[in-house]
């Protein structure tokens, strides 16, 4: 029963993600909106301190650089400092390409490392942590498997063909690739 409540957690997420985070511009939008966006986003991560994620080490199952599973807000600010941007449960590093979600008891119980969407090139070309077994953004699918094995779920989109997410339940983390090369991670808290 587990698995099946968490399978389709998981579908769920990503379906969301997909639809909701990388809508596609509508046809009325223009080039302009879009380079607002992306320097509003530039913006706040100018205004904050640098959270750079060079040779932070991102363990699976327990946390990446200083950040742990289960730490408090106040641990993360001490740990870590300040978000550069806030919104609901998330702390977002944008200058180090990662974001802290907290669950309803106000601990941290995901981190999101990276972006789906093109639009968040920016934070997969930012994030640069690595995991022990060499795993960083721009591996490819083929040294993920080599690296974890045979993953729980492997899920393709018919309407995005480039992007292929894989999970593993054991580890409670999940690996996205567009053609090919990992643009994000998700790992969850270990039950």
């Amino acid at each position: 029963m587990n698995k099946l409540i968490f399978a389709t957690s998981f579908t769920i997420v990503v379906f969301c993600v997909l639809l909701i985070g990388c809508d596609s511009p509508r046809q009325d939008s223009s080039n302009e909106e879009n380079a607002n966006d992306d320097s509003q986003r530039s913006s706040i991560v100018a205004k904050g301190k640098s959270h750079d994620s060079t040779n932070q080490v991102i363990y699976l199952g327990k946390g990446y650089g200083a950040v742990c599973f289960g730490m408090t807000y106040d641990q993360l600010i001490a740990s870590i400092g300040e978000p550069e941007r806030r919104q609901g449960t998330a702390c977002e590093y944008l200058s180090g390409g990662f974001a802290v979600l907290f669950n309803r008891n106000k601990k941290v119980a995901a981190i999101m490392c990276g972006g789906f969407c093109s639009s968040d090139a920016t934070l997969v070309k930012r994030f640069k942590g690595v995991t022990p077994e060499g795993v960083r953004m721009g591996s490819t699918l083929e040294n993920v498997l080599q690296a974890y094995g045979k993953p729980t779920e492997r899920k393709s989109f018919p309407k995005d063909p480039g992007l292929v997410v894989i999970r593993y339940s054991k580890t409670r983390v999940e690996f996205a690739f567009r053609n090919e090369k990992l643009i994000h991670i998700t790992m969850r808290m270990l039950k």
